[in-house]
């Protein structure tokens, strides 16, 4: 904090219809991995999932007008030339005219000749015209976060998604042509038993049967599976959770593998050691700082690449500043002041906690866009004016 100040506050653009926006980017030579035109259409998500930043220190939601958003995409297609347009958002099934954003969409479409992709979607707000929108030659596939494999365990981390509404979307979205599905889980989330990971498979296997069964496409249907272990980050209600041990992870990865083995399902596992480090340098206190030096010295350089990541060069940095890397993986009392406490994101400490106690409990909170205002305390730092904020 600047000197004489306790905290450190957040700022945010509150208005992005009239923030800048690049509409004549550096388009390269040759062709790069994200070669496509990206469009926001808004920050900020109020779905409140328990283990999720974003949700927490990206609110309030500020969604740009169609006409804006209509502006930057024809600019940006004239000025790049770009084939393919990506809509991003933490959410954009979410945005509150998405019909009038599927009918703008079709007009790009057909006046360019462009593609629409769209990053993870989430199944219980899914339209058949978004999918319409989106299916191409170039364009085969849709992702889905549905993180957990049981409705008990979706509750805990407040993905109200039933297994019905999966199996009803990946349905329709398979009779529109779509062959290849992608599916984010998470294994390791605060109260998860060997009995989730079962469901997580059985999910799995429904999934791929219903797609099969009323697929429109002559392909056949693939189902990708991006698995990561749940990490506890600052700013979230599950901050106060542990990381579980990797041996844990181990075997539970060998379980999903065991049982979804075959040519239609491809499983992508991140690496659990890195995972790990990069937990402890999120939940890190300023003795990290020595440790930081430390690791550097041993060799720690360009460890964002698997080829040059070893977990004992980070071990060793531990132990040479006499600090356990266990002891900032591992559970933290809800009641101790929190290395990153004095960095506000609008967000209360209170609200935290008693969505944490609620997970336990295997409750449920509602989006506040479309009930009572849930009182995180973001009404009380940031302009929210577009939400009822009558107290529930």
């Amino acid at each position: 904090p600047l000197k004489g100040k306790k905290f450190v506050v957040k700022d945010i653009v509150q208005d992005l219809n009239n923030s800048y926006f690049p509409l004549k980017p550096v388009v390269p030579y040759g062709k790069t991995v994200m070669d496509k035109a990206y469009i926001e259409l808004f920050r900020g998500c109020t779905r409140g999932c328990r283990f999720c930043q974003a949700g927490i220190v990206y609110r309030p939601v500020r969604e740009k007008r169609l006409d804006k958003i209509e502006y930057e995409l024809e600019n940006i297609l004239k000025n790049t030339g770009y084939e393919e347009v990506t809509f991003l958002s933490l959410s954009t099934g979410d945005y509150s005219d998405l019909d009038g954003l599927i009918l703008l969409a079709k007009r790009i479409i057909k006046k360019y000749g462009v593609s629409v992709s769209l990053p993870s979607l989430r199944i219980d707000n899914f339209k058949e015209e978004l999918g319409q929108m989106v299916v191409d030659e170039r364009v085969q596939g849709m992702t889905f976060a549905i993180e957990a494999g049981s409705e008990r365990l979706r509750k805990v981390i407040n993905k109200t998604i039933t297994e019905e509404q999966i199996l009803t979307t990946v349905k329709r979205i398979s009779t529109l042509g779509f062959h290849v599905l992608k599916l984010y889980y998470i294994i390791g989330l605060p109260t998860e038993t060997e009995e989730d990971i079962i469901s997580l498979v059985n999910l799995t296997k429904k999934i791929y049967n219903v797609a099969q069964e009323y697929r429109s496409s002559q392909k056949p249907i693939s189902i990708h599976l991006s698995i990561n272990p749940f990490m506890p980050e600052p700013n979230t209600v599950f901050q106060w959770e542990k990381f579980e041990d990797i041996d844990s992870l181990q075997k539970k990865k060998k379980m999903i593998v065991k049982n979804l083995k075959g040519k239609n399902f491809k499983i992508n596992f991140s690496n659990f050691e890195m995972n790990y480090i990069e937990t402890i340098l999120s939940r890190g206190d300023r003795r990290l700082s020595k440790v930081l030096e430390s690791a550097w010295k041993n060799g720690c350089k360009m460890d964002g690449w698997i080829e040059k990541f070893n977990l004992n060069n980070w071990i060793g940095a531990f132990k040479e500043n006499n600090l356990s890397p266990d002891s900032y993986a591992d559970k933290i009392d809800i009641n101790s002041v929190l290395p990153w406490e004095y960095i506000r994101s609008g967000v209360s400490k209170q609200f935290l906690i008693k969505e944490y106690n609620e997970a336990m409990n295997e409750e449920t909170t509602e989006d506040c866009r479309t009930s009572l205002c849930v009182g995180c305390g973001i009404v009380e730092n940031f302009n929210c004016s577009t939400f009822n904020k009558d107290k529930s």
